[in-house]
């Protein structure tokens, strides 16, 4: 599969409970979101495009999921637009020009796609809660567009850029302790809606002004991190079974968890453990995280070899 890396511009941010911004969904009706926005129509037929993508007309989230994702990341470029296209693309655009420009395309293609096979969806525009807090009136912004949507019974969130899904969601909590790229203090849902333009977001200008109003705000908020349970959309790394290559622990880390956390080296499973295993400073390392976990919760701890072999056979012992 061709993975597909893109730089982030501006984010994006949406709403969730009384602190939004913006209005809040009717989450007891997922039926009201079933219908596409004046931007999220996909004239493509629902079975045209489940035939595409390769998923069954009753697919959980376990075969959901991933699947729309591979789909994206497999069969779509991506191009760095710089935030000029934001509020200005079209579902069907992004469908038939297989282009993706940044986050808001990702999320309004993702989101627009499930609602076409039949599952309620949202896009949810969020702000960086660290840049929030150190912003001081000048310089760039920083946030992310994820997809909220109702599948086997439960709003669900997904970040459609990497593949990520949260089961256990709350859409009531703005506050998402999830880490994209430098942001490691969560990010917080500012609007959400079917697609930009319902929810008031027209172009990049009139989302930077909106994203310098929540940073004024965010003195004044309480803010409660929910404990989330991360599923990604395929294995976090490829299976310890195959021996690591001087490449592997040298090069840039291609794996889905580093999508948004880029690093040397090669994310693997082995035993209990998602490990990112790279060499520095000479010596072979292999950092140990929770299952599921990996760069989301802290490093359980890092073991340290002098020699591939001695890493490799580590790796192996612990299956």
């Amino acid at each position: 599969m061709r993975l597909i890396m893109f730089a982030l511009s501006v984010l994006c941010a949406a709403p969730a409970g009384a602190q939004l911004f913006g209005g809040k969904p009717d989450y007891n009706n997922p039926a009201l979101y079933l219908s596409p926005g004046p931007q999220s129509g996909i004239s493509m037929s629902a079975d045209a495009l489940r035939a595409e993508i390769g998923v069954s007309t009753s697919a959980d989230a376990e075969e959901l999921v991933p699947a729309v994702y591979n789909w994206l990341a497999g069969g779509f470029s991506a191009s760095a637009a710089g935030g000029a296209l934001i509020g200005k693309t079209t579902a069907d655009g992004l469908l038939k020009g297989r282009d993706l420009s940044g986050c808001h395309d990702w999320a309004l293609l993702f989101a627009s796609v499930l609602r076409k096979l039949g599952y309620p969806a949202l896009m949810a525009d969020a702000a960086g809660i660290k840049w929030a807090r150190e912003y001081d009136g000048g310089g760039g912004f920083s946030g992310h567009v994820f997809a909220e949507a109702y599948i086997e019974g439960r709003w669900m969130l997904i970040d459609a850029a990497s593949g990520r899904y949260v089961r256990n969601y709350n859409p009531h909590n703005p506050v998402i302790p999830l880490r994209v790229g430098g942001e490691d203090a969560g990010l917080y849902v500012m609007f959400k809606g079917l697609d930009p333009e319902s929810y008031g977001i027209a172009g990049n200008d009139e989302l930077r002004e909106k994203m310098k109003a929540f940073a004024l705000r965010l003195p004044g908020l309480d803010l409660k991190y929910p404990a989330y349970t991360v599923t990604y959309s395929q294995a976090p790394g490829q299976a310890a079974v195959q021996r690591l290559s001087e490449q592997d622990v040298t090069g840039d880390c291609r794996q889905p968890p580093c999508r948004n956390h880029p690093r040397k080296g090669t994310v693997v499973q082995a035993g209990s453990w998602d490990l990112l295993a790279e060499k520095t400073g000479g010596a072979y390392i292999a950092h140990h995280y929770p299952r599921s976990h990996i760069f989301e919760k802290p490093e359980v701890k890092a073991v340290k070899f002098s020699t591939l072999k001695e890493l490799n056979d580590y790796l192996g012992s612990l299956k």
